[in-house]
């Protein structure tokens, strides 16, 4: 767990809800409870970014972890889906396209 910041997703009032700001992970989640009433324009969308800025102390210091997924605990396999690999063969076969004409 680590301290979250409040951000808008509107600068316009009444537009969107207020949302948390989590600076280790980068993320924009949906708070609980009375705080999901707040409407999001009071603090704006560049709060976070401004206020990290005037107090540089407060940022975490560990960069984020990379989302390993698991199933039932178990890694699974970094293989890539057959729609990965047609979708970079067809890239890879565009580029070569390009690069004779």
């Amino acid at each position: 767990r680590h301290h979250v910041l409040p951000i808008g997703r509107s600068e316009e009032p009444r537009n969107a809800q207020l949302r948390v700001f989590c600076p280790l992970c980068e993320q924009m989640y949906s708070p609980k409870g009375k705080y999901r009433e707040l409407d999001g324009s009071c603090f704006g969308m560049h709060f976070p970014q401004m206020f990290l800025q005037a107090f540089p102390a407060l940022l975490p210091l560990d960069p984020p972890t990379p989302f390993v997924p698991r199933l039932f605990g178990f890694k699974l396999h970094d293989q890539k889906t057959v729609i990965m690999r047609k979708l970079e063969e067809a890239q890879q076969e565009w580029s070569e396209v390009r690069r004779q004409a």
